[in-house]
């Protein structure tokens, strides 16, 4: 059962029997390849928050909750990675809570990981990730992906961000610019004398256009998401919503490309002659 949405991790009820799957895709041809995965590039920071609507109650409080990365079969790779915080969900009469966490990814071999949920007092798994690419190449990554950080000032897909100021969601993903463009807004004036034209003030916007790269529905959905947020980083510049995210249609496969525009908040300006 999963239990979180419109995030690029994703987690699931480690104990409850799967759900009926989502609705079909009948004419993929690459039906059971990968799905898209955030990079892991080990001694990077990352950060998730289960964003469930009605809050998480483990059965042995949450001081027994320990963060572990696991492999494709459950196998403990690296333990108790990061520190797990709990926020409560208001009016609960149970003190139901979701949980979030920012971690460092451990020196760890290259190849498919998962985040686990642990519950150290009935020594089981709770909850499970979706998988993460631990890669070493960092060169290669530094070239193809980008470092995304986002928050929002208010309640936004059930995080209330207001209450935790200092967190910030944090991924490595598949992001590349493949156009930028200077747009403009001028006021010319014209001398009554001579008839000269000339500038008289003019405001400057950049206009960055970024490409997901072989992104699944989820992924999408999430970056569709990402980019509305009230900040918006990325590679430690700072980018402002300008349009809706757009992806590739393809009946026939499971993973495509999209894109979106954003504002270069670095180049911004307003000047006046």
């Amino acid at each position: 059962m999963q239990l979180n949405d419109v995030n690029f991790l994703r987690w699931f009820d480690a104990l409850a029997d799967p759900n009926l799957p989502t609705p079909p895709h009948a004419y993929w041809r690459n039906r059971y390849a990968c799905d898209m995965r955030p990079i892991g590039l080990p001694g990077e920071s990352q950060s998730f928050y289960i964003n469930t609507a009605n809050g998480l109650l483990p059965p042995n409080g949450f001081e027994s909750l320990r963060l572990n990365m696991v492999d494709d079969y459950s196998n403990l790779i690296a333990s108790d990675i990061g520190v797990l915080q709990q926020h409560f969900i208001p009016d609960s009469s149970e003190g139901r809570y979701n949980i979030y966490c920012e971690y460092v990814i451990p020196f760890v071999s290259q190849g498919t990981k998962r985040l686990q949920i642990y519950d150290t007092v009935a020594n089981q798994e709770l909850y499970t990730s979706t998988p993460i690419n631990i890669r070493h190449d960092q060169q290669r990554l530094y070239e193809t992906t980008s470092f995304v950080r986002f928050r929002h000032d208010r309640f936004f897909y059930n995080i209330r961000y207001h209450d935790i100021p200092t967190f910030t969601q944090q991924f490595r993903l598949g992001l590349s610019v493949i156009e930028a463009q200077v747009e403009g807004e001028n006021k010319v004036y014209k001398n009554a004398i001579n008839g000269r034209a000339r500038l008289l003030e003019s405001v400057e916007d950049k206009v960055v256009r970024f490409e997901t790269y072989y992104f699944d529905e989820a992924a999408h959905d999430a970056c569709a998401i990402m980019i509305k947020h009230s900040f918006l980083e990325i590679n430690n510049r700072l980018f402002q919503f300008k349009s809706g995210y757009k992806r590739t249609p393809n009946a026939l496969n499971k993973l495509s490309k999209g894109e979106f525009e954003v504002y270069d908040q670095s180049f911004a300006s307003i000047n006046r002659c």
